[in-house]
């Protein structure tokens, strides 16, 4: 019988790996660093029809279980599509990969004729719950593309129990059929930051002394217009609100609306920091603020409570799962509720940190990698 815990190939879907430097991106080297960490018996071929941007995956070319698969021939008619859905079948196969997963909410068209398990990564079901916040033809096409790709699935793995519930309750799929695996966040949010190197980029961005703290990108969905009017009804007239996010049309709504407020003083948008000092501005920060509509688990609550920050999210999805219990919760279409929670922040501030601290180890790289290599080998090798 073949040695269940040695030389297993698995194939991914790379286009999110080599090139969105966030979401998918970030899950997609989040996923392939803790297997090579944590399960390094699970050879990973990750397949992308592009190199993409290889700064944001060099790293994870140093470890030996890491590779990467690109078509030796460049500029195919509609490459992309074409590599992921058809053309990179056989190179994968080439490889005797034992089982595919698809990073990205999507499989290939052809993954029945392979002869293998597949595995999809469902993040959120927005596109159905919210389509207001997508074209008609984005919203129809990922409902297309998706849907297809659950049913020719052979396991989900759905990133929280919300995801979950909306897969069974929107596409009616099985219970047993999806398998809820956490991710986490860069483990560099839970480092520590010498006190001169905070103080750089404190100066560097000109940040307030005490600011609420809110990161995403400055979208409808994301609420900053609520966050804004619960900031005009806060205490504490000396703390401002600092949103980092690239910017959308709705920027101007929040920013327009913080001056109707009064309260356009307080509020800095900035659109262009780079990663490398966002685990600062969640050091400096007083409190991060969170008020999604809807989110599929909303890894900056993670970032914010490795880095010792208490948070303030919103209820109605997953947040509370990300958050925990020791974060406070509020109703995203109550600026007063919100306020109120933002305000309860200064009495509990040490205990939410601790707790949520404690919280966040629920989420490290150790535990997505050993259960998402368990789940490989049940598919691959199914019990008798």
């Amino acid at each position: 019988m073949a040695d269940e815990k040695r030389g297993t190939i698995v194939g991914f879907d790379a286009k999110r790996l080599t090139r969105n430097r966030t979401g998918l991106g970030n899950y997609s080297r989040f996923v392939a660093e803790s297997l090579a960490v944590y399960a390094p018996e699970i050879q990973q071929v990750h397949s992308s029809s592009s190199i993409g941007e290889p700064g944001l995956y060099e790293r994870l070319k140093a470890y030996p279980s890491f590779h990467l698969l690109m078509p030796k021939v460049k500029g195919l008619p509609f490459g992309d599509y074409v590599w992921r859905n058809f053309t990179s079948r056989d190179a994968l196969l080439g490889r005797d990969i034992r089982l595919f997963h698809g990073l990205s909410n999507e499989l290939p068209k052809s993954i029945r004729d392979w002869g293998i398990p597949g595995v999809v990564t469902m993040h959120d079901l927005i596109y159905e719950i919210f389509p207001r916040y997508y074209t008609p033809i984005d919203a129809s096409l990922y409902h297309e593309k998706y849907l297809r790709s659950c049913g020719d699935a052979d396991c989900i793995v759905a990133v929280s129990e919300c995801t979950k519930r909306d897969l069974m309750r929107i596409y009616g799929l099985p219970e047993d059929k999806i398998r809820v695996i956490y991710q986490g966040c860069n483990p560099v949010f839970g480092r520590e930051i010498p006190e001169g190197a905070l103080e750089r980029v404190r100066v560097k961005y000109r940040l307030p002394k005490q600011f609420i703290l809110s990161v995403g990108t400055i979208e409808e969905r994301k609420n900053a217009l609520r966050l804004v009017e619960a900031l005009s009804l806060v205490q504490n007239k000396r703390i401002d609100l600092v949103l980092v996010g690239r910017e959308t049309k709705y920027t101007a709504k929040v920013l327009r609306r913080a001056s109707e407020l009064k309260v356009s003083d307080r509020v800095r948008v900035l659109s262009s920091v780079p990663f490398g000092d966002l685990p600062a501005f969640y050091r400096l920060a007083d409190t991060f603020a969170f008020p999604s509509l809807y989110e599929g688990f909303g890894i900056p609550v993670l970032e914010a409570l490795n880095s010792g920050v208490p948070v303030v999210a919103a209820t109605g999805s997953c947040l509370e799962e990300a958050g925990g219990p020791a974060s406070l919760y509020a109703n995203p279409y109550d600026p007063s509720d919100l306020a109120g929670k933002l305000d309860a922040v200064p009495d509990k501030r040490q205990r939410m940190i601790e707790a949520g601290k404690s919280w966040a180890t629920r989420f490290l790289p150790e535990k997505l990698g050993t259960e998402m290599a368990d789940l490989y080998r049940e598919l691959i090798f199914p019990t008798r």
